[in-house]
């Protein structure tokens, strides 16, 4: 993904007011939004579904060839 894209993603994961987003490549880091440094110290436990949800969301970009 370019620069411009990873500002385009930091500025919609800031609308729908999620605390935390980090996407690896590989063991390489290539994106991280955190709302503050509170979110380090505290994660949020991460349900089932929400595995679920991120994974058909990935599946779908995929497929649009976006990653």
């Amino acid at each position: 993904m370019s620069e411009i894209s990873f500002n385009e993603l930091e500025k919609k994961v800031k609308k729908i007011k999620i605390e935390g987003f980090v996407i690896y490549k590989g063991n390489t880091r290539i994106f991280e939004y955190l709302k503050n440094k509170k979110v380090v110290k505290n994660p949020t436990k991460v349900y089932s579904i929400t595995k679920s949800i991120v994974s058909i969301l990935i599946g779908i970009m995929v497929d649009k060839g976006l990653i």
